[in-house]
């Protein structure tokens, strides 16, 4: 079965920042637990509460099924993220840190304003997340911030609007971009057709299916 981590040609050392919308606590989480490193997982913005449940970074931070989570709790249903010191003195027991840099409100697309996404600067990958679920959805119900990037809400999202929101989503970052929910053989062919749009490193993938590079 193909792996993210290996399709991301990620290593051990690698802060990996996550961002856009699409799913990207699932990702993290499921290249937290694929086995490939020990992982440490946290975040810039929010997040969650995860299942596993977290430690804060005055704790000894103890990995189970090969990661944890380090935060401090926001309130009953969301953790927040640590210091930049706490999280490089908490990352050297891991051998992999994922960042959950961004929010998008569960959206599958999102426009970043000027304060996100909070990329920490010893960070050494960058994912962009963008879900295909977006697709031929009303941009006003699947892409968050949608209107400061001056888009109509009762605009449908085709390939090329979906491409354009993915470059916008990246800004000007060197990143790889996750293609997710790409979860049959119609969505995949589909996915084909953005990724074609996008002159990057594009991976089409479902946790589902396990589809891997273009």
């Amino acid at each position: 079965m193909r792996n993210l981590y290996d399709e991301l040609g990620l290593k051990h050392g690698d802060v990996c920042a996550f961002i856009g919308g699409g799913g990207k606590t699932s990702l993290i989480f499921e290249i937290a637990g694929s086995g490939r490193a020990k992982t440490l997982v946290t975040t810039t913005t929010k997040m969650y509460v995860p299942e596993c449940g977290f430690f804060e970074p005055d704790e000894k931070i103890i990995s189970k099924n090969g990661f944890a989570v380090a935060a401090r709790r926001f309130n009953d249903e969301k953790i927040q993220g640590i210091s930049d010191e706490e999280r490089i003195n908490a990352a050297k027991d891991f051998e992999l840190t994922l960042i959950e840099a961004d929010g998008a409100k569960r959206k599958p697309l999102k426009i970043p304003n000027d304060t996100e996404p909070v990329i920490p600067d010893d960070t050494s990958r960058i994912v962009c997340v963008a879900g295909m679920d977006a697709l031929n959805k009303k941009i006003g119900d699947v892409c968050f911030r949608y209107s400061l990037a001056g888009l109509d809400p009762e605009s449908y999202v085709d390939h090329k609007t979906m491409a354009w929101i993915i470059n916008k989503m990246c800004k000007n970052y060197k990143c790889s971009i996750v293609l997710n929910k790409a979860d049959g053989p119609e969505e995949y062919i589909e996915a084909q057709r953005v990724a074609m749009l996008l002159n990057r490193e594009v991976i089409i993938w479902s946790t589902r299916t396990h589809y891997g590079k273009l």
